[in-house]
Formats: structure tokens, C-alpha cells, sequence
């Protein structure tokens, strides 16, 4: 499966049952009518209520702090290897979306993502006479897509002329060479920088026709 596209998220309620049990429980006192009538057993409860609260409100806030440090740290720490899905898939902890960088290190925009069914996938990395970086997704609407070593749908990928190539490992292999035309990089280039300005547009079958 892949991940792709905007989906509704579900949230779920709980229901608090027993409300006199667990007010007997934090009070020590009975559910009575006394409690409303008799105004030193309600300042004692209300004075219970606040301090419970307090105490429950600044033990969570610390924690919640602590682990939003740790999160903002780790998204500002310098990692090569992380791209910026990565960085604020960790910060968010989610894994069910996609970055566009808006405002370079200001301002993103969150897609939420879903399962997408795949139609064909080419596990050669190999489309005719193009070479791919990343696996070639063909969906049930005919769009092409990449997929990425986390299964992570995206609209473009590096690609190559690669008519001499007929093994998954030279496939491969063409990319960690570095090595291209200048018409391939300028392709790879242009197909590189619309895809970050307009992250949801669908060029793999243009870069495709491009390279063929």
C-alpha cells in the first residue's frame, strides 16, 4: 500500500460514568444536597477541585514542555539524511502526512495522507527506455507516481535515459554514478524545482515524455 491524498480523520468519546463514586473518591465527603446548602463544606470541595486540577494541569504542562523541547531540538538539529517530511513527520509524531515548505524553515503546509491502491507498479525501476530513481507507481486513474523507500507517494523522481540497462542493480547503480547528459540534468532540474513549488502537480508522465 502507499500513502497519498487527504482523508477525514475520526476522533473518538469517552463518556465519564459514576460521577458520585469518584467525587466520594476525591472528596472524602458524601453526594448529598449538604454539599450545596452547607457553605463550608463547599468552599472545602471547590478548594479540593482547584488543587486537584492544579496539580493534574501543572503535571501534564511539564510534561507536554519536555517532550515539545525534545521534539523542537531534534527538528533543528542538522541531519543530512533527513529530508523536511521526515523532520516534521518526527516533531508531529505522525506518520500520515506530507510537507510543502511554504517559507523556507517558516511556513509549511500539512497534507494528510491515505492509502492509495496501486494499479501497476514497475519493480525494475524501469518505464520503456527511462530510468528511475525511485519505483515507478502507475494508480487505478492512470496517474504515474514514485514511491519512496518508506512507501511515501510522490509526483516526480530523477530520471535517465537507460536503454543499455536491463538489471535492477544498474538501474540503480546510474544514479550513484552522478553521472548525466545535459539535457537529462536540465530535465531533472526544471522537473525538480516545479515539483517544490507545486508539490501536488502531476508530472510523472511529462518528465516521462521528457527523458523518452
Amino acid at each position: 500500500m502507499f500513502r497519498n491524498k487527504i482523508v477525514i480523520e475520526k476522533y473518538e468519546t469517552m463518556f465519564f460514568t459514576n460521577v458520585k463514586h469518584y467525587f466520594q473518591k476525591l472528596t472524602k465527603m458524601n453526594f448529598t444536597n449538604d454539599i450545596i446548602t452547607n457553605e463550608t463544606h463547599y468552599n472545602n470541595i471547590v478548594y479540593i477541585f482547584e488543587s486537584k486540577t492544579n496539580e493534574i494541569v501543572v503535571s501534564n504542562f511539564q510534561k507536554a514542555c519536555e517532550s515539545r523541547n525534545i521534539r523542537i531540538k531534534q527538528f533543528y538539529s542538522v541531519n543530512t539524511h533527513e529530508s523536511i517530511d521526515e523532520k516534521l513527520r518526527n516533531y508531529l509524531e505522525r506518520t500520515d502526512i506530507s510537507i510543502v515548505e511554504l517559507e523556507l524553515h517558516k511556513k509549511y503546509r500539512i497534507n494528510v495522507c491515505k492509502t492509495v491502491e496501486p494499479g501497476k507498479i514497475y519493480h525494475n525501476y524501469k518505464i520503456e527506455n527511462v530510468c528511475y530513481k525511485m519505483l515507478p507507481v502507475v494508480d487505478k486513474d492512470n496517474s504515474l507516481m514514485f514511491a519512496d523507500s518508506e512507501n511515501y507517494l510522490h509526483h516526480f523522481s530523477p530520471t535517465k535515459e537507460c536503454r543499455s540497462f536491463s538489471h535492477l542493480g544498474d538501474v540503480l547503480e546510474i544514479f550513484k554514478e552522478g553521472e548525466s547528459n545535459l539535457y537529462e540534468k536540465s530535465t531533472n532540474l526544471f522537473g525538480r524545482k516545479l515539483n517544490e513549488s507545486f508539490k501536488s502537480m502531476a508530472l510523472g508522465w511529462l518528465s516521462h515524455y521528457f527523458i523518452k
